[in-house]
């Protein structure tokens, strides 16, 4: 399964950590799949080879609303991996842009209203919580029970 075809099965992820290592980044995801078990707090971590966050733009809800009642925001961009895991995103999809970089468009919850996560990254391993790894035939096979799923 190549990079690109792994980010195409992130819909509904929450990134619930990153932190750089030496192989890269390395991101926490919350994945829905775990219903299909009776675990709904399941996460994976994927470990991405030279990867780097390189850009996070998003919309901050400032609390307030307009005479529409929609909330105000203010946009911001940073690439500070602490302050992207505090805003509680939930990755919808992916794009590649031309040179080559990953762009996460993402939804926010309560503090932000929507995010692109621009990231660069050479390759991959899916690990469990304890950072041991997980065959890319075991999450091709629960990719393919959770959307087997819908479709029943």
């Amino acid at each position: 399964m190549s990079l690109q075809e792994l980010f195409s099965t992130f819909h509904d992820f929450d990134i619930v950590g990153l932190e750089t290592k030496t192989e890269g980044l390395l991101m926490t995801l919350r994945i829905p799949w775990g219903e299909l078990w009776g675990e709904y707090d399941f996460k994976i971590k994927v470990e991405l080879k030279d990867g780097q966050i390189t850009e996070c733009k998003y919309f901050e809800h400032t609390g307030d609303a307009n005479s529409l009642g929609q909330q105000n925001s203010i946009y911001r961009i940073t690439n500070d991996l602490k302050t992207i895991v505090k805003l509680d995103l939930d990755i919808q999809r992916f794009e590649t842009t031309k040179d080559g970089d990953y762009i996460f468009h993402c939804n926010g919850y309560d503090k932000v209203g929507g995010a692109q996560i621009r990231l660069q990254a050479n390759n991959y391993k899916l690990l469990d919580l304890q950072e041991k790894p997980i065959s890319i035939d075991k999450y091709e096979s629960w990719h393919k029970v959770w959307w087997m799923k819908f479709y029943e």
